[in-house]
């Protein structure tokens, strides 16, 4: 009787035992069911909220699910990328030059495949479903999650604002060197200005001077050498008058939108002083060009034009009008001088001035048309793209030469006082 008892007693207590054990892998598998879903919800959060874009690929490299960024990135949803075969549909990644990863040896899923290292983030382009391409850093390795299928991640980051911010840093960059250029361009225009000035403009100031006192001297004996000295000081006269516009010139401010039409009118002021009637037309009346290269080589050409006329032309009237359109900027300059024929200078081979104006419009992508005839004066029309917005007011005169310009009330250029 007692040793049944001892047996029930050993069969309670292994009951029990096994009840306790029971009790505690129950609660063990629900901690790791538990963990199980947490690590899940966390990747299931990862995959759904990374900013990169995630698509998984099996081992034949066909789409398995894509993350919401890949969604956006590539165009395709979830549920459409479950129809498709291969990633090359997907991503097309590929080049800058356009030239296909897939299918290649260049293919970073099949070198992945092939047992070859996971590769860091390089710089491609993906063709998105719309086709356009989108620059991107990508990687690629292997996600061990079943032991007889082997799956690829393929970790795309959109560089689309990043190549933006690049572009618009080099941009940034150029214009400052540019602009540095152009300061040093300034600083030795004026160091030579000043040289002129302090040199060559007192030298000639002095020899006036002397020969104006020979004339007095010389008229009292000989009228015939009196005369050809006062020649000979018109002449001098000529060449400080010239030596003092190339100083303001090189002094001359760098034209812009503020201050390009002031220039305009102060080149146009030496024709009035030599007794030539300048009338000029601006429209609208804000009209300016679109870079300070842009107006400095108007202004050159503007002022080529005008000396032409004057001294080769001999004309006494030149109209000049300034119209910004819709796409370009319009100079036209138009005279009553003698005229020349194109056809016969071409054949001189004396246009230097000529091939200069011609030279400063291809500079700014322009155009330039010179008419003229003997007899009949001349007429220039230069056009030169804006490359901006166009101005308020301006609208009517896009790429084509306008037949009719707008009626604006000239101004007429007045000598300095």
């Amino acid at each position: 009787m007692m040793q049944l008892d001892f047996y029930l007693l050993v069969f309670l207590a292994m009951a029990l035992l096994v009840a306790y054990l029971a009790y505690k892998l129950r609660l063990l598998v629900k901690a790791l069911r538990a963990d199980l879903s947490l690590t899940s919800r966390i990747q299931e959060g990862i995959l759904k909220n990374a900013s990169d874009s995630i698509i998984v690929l099996d081992e034949k490299r066909r789409v398995v699910t894509l993350n919401p960024a890949a969604e956006q990135l590539t165009g395709w949803s979830v549920g459409e990328s479950a129809g498709i075969k291969e990633c090359l549909t997907l991503c097309r990644c590929q080049d800058e030059d356009g030239h296909l990863f897939c299918g290649t040896e260049r293919c970073w899923g099949a070198r992945v495949l092939s047992g070859q290292a996971p590769f860091p983030y390089v710089e491609m382009y993906v063709q998105n479903r719309s086709g356009g391409r989108v620059p991107v850093t990508a990687s690629c390795f292997l996600l061990p999650l079943e032991e007889k299928r082997r799956f690829i991640a393929l970790i795309l980051r959109d560089m689309s604002e990043k190549r933006l911010y690049e572009g618009e840093l080099a941009r940034l960059g150029e214009e400052a060197r540019v602009h540095q250029e152009r300061l040093a361009v300034l600083a030795e225009r004026n160091r030579i200005a000043g040289e002129m000035h302090d040199d060559v403009a007192q030298k000639l100031g002095y020899l006036n001077l002397k020969l104006q006192r020979m004339e007095k001297t010389l008229s009292r004996r000989s009228s015939a050498e009196a005369a050809e000295l006062s020649a000979s000081r018109e002449v001098l006269r000529e060449a400080f008058a010239g030596l003092r516009r190339s100083i303001y010139d090189l002094r001359a401010p760098e034209p812009s939108a503020e201050n390009f039409q002031e220039i305009i009118r102060n080149c146009l002021q030496s024709a009035v002083r030599q007794g030539v009637e300048v009338d000029l037309s601006l429209y609208p009346e804000a009209c300016a060009p679109p870079t300070p290269e842009a107006g400095m080589h108007l202004a050159r050409l503007l002022q080529e034009a005008v000396s032409n006329a004057l001294r080769h032309g001999q004309a006494d009237r030149v109209i000049v009008r300034l119209v910004s359109g819709k796409d370009n900027l319009w100079l036209f300059i138009s005279d009553n001088g003698n005229g020349f024929d194109p056809k016969a200078l071409s054949v001189t081979g004396n246009h230097v001035g000529l091939e200069i104006m011609h030279d400063r419009v291809r500079r700014l992508d322009g155009t330039i048309e010179i008419v003229s005839s003997p007899g009949e004066g001349t007429r220039i029309i230069v056009s030169v793209p804006l490359g901006l917005k166009p101005l308020e007011g301006a609208g009517g005169i896009g790429d084509e030469q306008p037949h009719e310009l707008p009626k604006v009330q000239p101004e007429r250029i007045a000598g300095e006082a």
